[in-house]
């Protein structure tokens, strides 16, 4: 029997999901470890009509025995009504024998197999299932994964209910999100990934010499390759940076790690799309690289694989509080452009995360257990204090959802918290207003662009603190306060032909310090139409296509048309905002701590810093993130991100530039401005930016800001969201001049509010949501 007809396709501006002819709404439910049928339907009855299902082989029954509790369970939860359907989780397990007939395929540390207490040798125990830990280098493994995921396709081809089976969502390796297993214990340095790494050499240089001058190593040749030590892997030579040829073994060794488990991904993906004969969706769990750290995943080699139609996440979780915002672990634009799903796991705690599940089926043997209340490792990721403050975490998140165009699946881990009639009753509610949103326009309004490159963290040790700087500090919290709405896109979306380009009038070049020729070349499309570009630290420093000077100050100057010098020193990127823009006067030679800047003062005809009150700084984290790393659960208190010195410094010195600050620790040069005649370039050498300076520079590019305030705010063409991120006050929010408004509706209250003009007032007090259809 064929399995369910699933297809993306436009609806409303952006992809939708359709099975069976039918649109399938955005938010879902995924079971995992449990079997509750009266807590499913419920959910059901809420009016959520798609589940992801995984009930895990264990590595031990027989396939028969597997696939009838599956069959019974299967049929258990479609029995809730016709027009329910299952997105099929497998997870890629082989069985724990396998590793000792081929021990080579297995991940190995330096020290040889894997080997786990009271496990096998290359085996382990993930999630209740019993597996081999093979390499994701591995041929032989990838074959046996293949097949395994074939098993489960026409297993769901053979029931009476295959037009309910709507996908597969494949996962594997640690926390079934495809990170390597024992990453902890360092590389995988097995002979599979070692075969993989000489094959991945060969590819790329051709030939002996073509490797010699690559790595700068004359003596080197296919058959002596090594993958890298720990400590050659960590270590860096320009400060945080790596050799672009001293350490390009390094540079290698992660792309080819990432490659190889995209390499897997994509196989999985063509696997199912053959045996379901291109009826069924396939995704995965799929992190971008600045998000989860150098040679976890080539991200763009997936979303670009035509086989591949949706990847999921969760948010991120350094600030899931109330007054905060956890940014969507994707990018989100690019998956626009490539016509894909994202599905974000909104795993928020409930207060007190009361366990309401009292016999959960666990997916070996049905195994009855209790769960026991949830500890400090689960209430370390949200932080709320009541009920209703949990629902207006949930209002938030569900916000981002509806306005960016993402998918979701609620997931409680098992714990079935939802169970309580307060939060059945809130899960129906927006559900109802998942379906009203889907009727109206879901095209983007953003006039800003942030443009992120998944190359560069590959270049940084220090464990890319770097990289994730951008993340924890500039995107999670300073970019969705600006007050106008944001896009985000991979650099290279720029060469797809529906790039909407004109529609932005601020670019920010976010985390781009390594680019090719190529890249270069393509980003000289942004300097056009009277744009603003604001390139941010390092930005174009390396350029791996050059013979000479890969890591050269000069490849800045290319990219941003601002001179520059290199400091080799660290600094904490806290920067000071001038009184007022100033021009150089002639290059200084003092950088010591008693250096004066050798500027004159004129009139600017860029008027950042009379926007700005005196002594502006930004750069450092000014804002708790209270969940996550960084919160200390035991003391329940809030810290802060820690501060780090990052070197070396690129000090602009362009005297037709105008410097705009300063680093606040030396007094050199940070920030600088310099107008052409089609484009306006700005350089800050800081890896976050306040949201208080952001706003003033898209208001001088000409975006339109809709809100004054330091809250969360997100928009696209017909539902704003704010939430609350200061007392209770009233908020002035200003709608686009060239359209005429009647009202807002308040979603969750559904609520009218007079729209006087362009003008909307609403009173949020701190951790509160608001969710509004203009009409």
């Amino acid at each position: 029997m064929d399995l369910a007809k699933s297809e993306i396709k436009k609806h409303n501006g952006l992809p939708a999901l359709f099975v069976n002819g039918k649109l399938i709404t955005p938010m879902t439910y995924r079971c995992q470890y449990h079997y509750n049928l009266k807590y499913m339907k419920s959910l059901y009855d809420c009016g959520y009509r798609l589940f992801f299902y995984d009930q895990k082989w264990d590595g031990v029954e027989s396939w028969e025995e597997h696939f009838k509790r599956l069959d019974e369970k299967l049929k258990g939860i479609l029995a809730f009504g016709p027009d329910h359907y299952i997105i099929l989780s497998v997870y890629t397990t082989i069985a724990p024998a396998w590793a000792k007939k081929y021990p080579g395929e297995c991940v190995w540390t330096k020290d040889g197999i894997v080997k786990r207490k009271g496990n096998p040798p290359g085996a382990k125990v993930n999630c209740n299932s019993d597996s081999a830990i093979f390499s994701y280098a591995s041929e032989i493994a990838e074959k046996e994964v293949c097949e395994f995921i074939k098993a489960y396709v026409k297993f769901a081809q053979s029931r009476p209910y295959a037009n309910r089976i709507a996908g597969f969502f494949i996962e594997s390796g640690e926390c079934e999100e495809w990170f390597w297993v024992e990453e902890e214990l360092g590389f995988d340095y097995s002979p599979a990934m070692k075969n993989a790494f000489k094959k991945f050499l060969k590819n790329k240089y051709s030939t002996t010499a073509g490797l010699q001058k690559a790595w700068g190593d004359p003596k080197i040749n296919f058959e002596k390759v090594k993958i890298p030590t720990t400590e050659e892997i960590e270590r860096g030579k320009i400060g945080i940076w790596r050799d672009p040829i001293k350490d390009k073994k390094v540079i290698d060794v992660l792309n080819c790690k990432a490659l190889e488990i995209a390499d897997m991904m994509i196989a999985c993906a063509k696997t199912v799309k053959n045996a379901s004969k291109g009826n069924s969706i396939v995704g995965f769990f799929h992190e971008p690289l600045a998000h989860s750290g150098p040679g976890t995943h080539h991200w763009k080699k997936v979303i670009e694989s035509p086989l591949v139609d949706f990847t999921a996440g969760p948010p991120i979780y350094d600030a899931r509080g109330a007054g905060q915002f956890t940014p969507e672990h994707t990018i989100t634009g690019s998956m626009h452009l490539h016509n894909k799903l994202f599905f974000s796991e909104d795993d928020i705690r409930t207060f007190n995360n009361k366990p309401y599940n009292k016999d959960i089926y666990f997916y070996g043997r049905d195994k009855k257990d209790r769960f026991s209340a949830p500890g400090r490792q689960l209430r370390r990721w949200t932080r709320s204090n009541s009920v209703e403050e949990t629902l207006e975490l949930l209002t938030r998140d569900l916000a981002n959802n509806i306005i960016t165009g993402s998918y979701g699946w609620w997931y409680d881990f098992s714990y079935c918290w939802y169970n309580h009639p307060t939060y059945l009753k809130y899960l129906e509610k927006m559900q109802e207003i998942f379906e009203l949103s889907w009727q109206s326009n879901r095209r983007s309004v953003a006039q800003i662009a942030v443009l992120v490159d998944e190359e560069s963290m590959n270049y940084q040790n220090d464990n890319a603190r770097l990289s994730n700087a951008f993340v924890d500090r500039f995107l999670t919290q300073e970019l969705f306060r600006v007050g106008a709405p944001v896009d985000i896109y991979l650099h290279d979306d720029l060469k797809k032909p529906d790039f909407p380009l004109s529609q932005y009038k601020l670019v920010i070049v976010l985390n781009c310090q390594v680019l090719s020729n190529d890249d270069r070349k393509t980003l000289e499309k942004i300097k056009s139409a009277s744009r603003t570009v604001l390139f941010m630290y390092g930005a174009g420093v390396v350029n791996p296509d050059k013979s000479a000077g890969q890591f050269n100050i000069k490849n800045m100057q290319e990219l941003t048309g601002i001179k520059y010098e290199l400091v080799d020193d660290k600094g904490v990127f806290d920067i000071t905002v001038l009184p007022e823009a100033q021009k150089f006067v002639e290059k200084f030679a003092d950088y010591g701590s008693s250096f004066h800047l050798k500027v004159s003062s004129g009139k600017s005809d860029y008027k950042l810093n009379s926007k700005l009150p005196v002594g502006t700084t930004f750069g450092r984290a000014v804002r708790y993130l209270d969940s996550g790393e960084t919160y200390d659960s035991t003391e329940n208190t809030m810290l802060f991100s820690p501060a780090f010195g990052i070197g070396p410094l690129f000090i602009p010195v362009d005297k037709e530039a105008e410097l705009i600050g300063v680093y606040s620790s030396n007094n050199l040069p940070a920030a600088a401005t310099k107008k052409f005649n089609k484009w306006r370039s700005i350089y800050i050498g800081s890896n976050s930016i306040s949201a208080v300076v952001l706003r003033e520079i898209a208001r001088l590019a000409g975006v339109h800001i809709y809100s004054e305030t330091d809250d969360v705010f997100l928009a696209n063409e017909s539902i704003l969201m704010v939430h609350g991120s200061r007392s209770n006050a009233e908020r002035l929010i200003s709608l686009p001049e060239n359209k005429k408004y009647s009202y807002a509706l308040e979603m969750v209250k559904n609520k009218k509010i007079k729209i006087a003009g362009s003008k909307l007032k609403i009173t949020l007090s701190h951790g509160k949501t608001g969710l509004y259809l203009i009409k």
